[in-house]
């Protein structure tokens, strides 16, 4: 096998929680002569599943002493840093600012690298503000935990950087609107009208980037009117978005009527998972369980769908399908980890409702 083949055989394994298919195939890896920066990431990545993050950080030092790797590559080895710092290294302040160092060096590309680079500085700029505002560092609360905020860049230059980067597209100036609404809150009403005057009349993929910002700062009235129903079928993520403002306002009716009346055909699982949300709302309890019966038996055999119908599930207080999703996820991919620890999950809440 190829170094290639060697690196997608341990990274599906290590998808699939298959450790020990994954370290049969980073050791292979190792025992080359010549091992790859991409290499050593396969290597510190194994390392973190395995729950050995000291030897994650030699893995990933190698990758950033290695003058072969990529922006791509280093980037990864920055954000995997970001997830060993606090275990893997007698001095985790200095890992994580270092880290984030990188990163914001990374910043300064014109490419995908550099624009992936400023969204992680973006999320972490708002992450730490929100946390300022409880007492806490976003790492954590308590004076013993290591301050990593120091050299940050500004909100302005996050802002200028991401509106001006040759790449970014709607939800990255969306989220230079969300950076200005946190340095003046005062703005919000007008900064949510310049991004709804910007993206509402832009291409699909743009507006579905504009419904998700919208709700997820709660403002569903100006869902439904930036994306009325003709725009909502133009695709299924737009469609969805205008369900979630609808059932976010009450407006169950109007949900099932969306659902029932084909504007928009949607998977089996999905249709039935929001209808019986819907039901349940609406206070149709037979009908309710109806639907996620019909639910779980479209999801099938297939884990993608069982999971999303598990968490959806879980999410709305029906423990019973929950368990039966996730149970049917196990019985299909029996070492599929996530599964697993979702069904421990459910047996625990049950235990603890008894």
């Amino acid at each position: 096998m190829t170094a290639e083949d060697l690196r997608d055989e341990a990274s599906i394994a290590l998808m699939a929680s298959e450790t020990t298919r994954a370290d049969a195939a980073v050791r292979e890896l190792l025992a080359r002569r010549d091992v790859a920066p991409a290499d050593w990431l396969v290597a510190a990545q194994l390392a973190v599943n395995k729950g050995a993050p000291q030897d994650a950080q030699t893995f990933l030092d190698r990758v950033f002493s290695d003058a072969r790797a990529t922006p791509r590559e280093q980037l990864q080895a920055a954000v995997l840093q970001l997830s060993t710092a606090r275990t893997g290294s007698s001095t985790p302040a200095e890992r994580e600012a270092l880290a984030w160092s990188r990163i914001e060096k990374l910043s300064a590309d014109h490419g995908q690298v550099g624009l992936d680079a400023l969204v992680l500085l973006g999320q972490r700029a708002l992450s730490t503000q929100k946390s300022e505002g409880t007492g806490q560092t976003s790492e954590g609360a308590g004076s013993d935990q290591p301050s990593t905020i120091n050299h940050q860049p500004s909100l302005s230059d996050l802002v200028h950087a991401l509106q001006n980067h040759p790449l970014a597209k709607a939800q990255h100036k969306l989220l230079a609107l969300d950076l200005e609404i946190q340095a003046d809150e005062s703005k919000r009403d007008v900064l949510i009208a310049r991004g709804i005057a910007d993206w509402k009349n832009a291409d699909t993929a743009s507006l579905t980037a504009l419904a998700v910002w919208l709700n997820s700062k709660r403002e569903y009235e100006e869902t439904l009117d930036a994306i009325p129903l003709e725009k909502a079928a133009q695709s299924r993520e737009l469609f969805l978005q205008r369900l979630d403002a609808l059932a976010a306002l009450n407006r169950w009716g109007e949900v099932k009527q969306l659902l029932v009346g084909g504007k928009f055909p949607l998977d089996p699982v999905v249709q039935q998972m929001y209808l019986a949300r819907c039901s349940a709302q609406l206070g149709e309890k037979a009908a309710a369980e109806n639907n996620w019966r019909r639910a779980l038996e479209a999801a099938g055999g297939d884990v993608g769908k069982l999971m999303s119908l598990g968490e959806y599930a879980e999410k709305n207080g029906n423990l019973e399908i929950a368990d039966a999703a996730y149970n049917n996820a196990v019985t299909t991919s029996p070492k599929l980890r996530i599964a697993q620890q979702s069904r421990l999950r459910i047996a625990q809440r049950n235990r603890d409702t008894k």
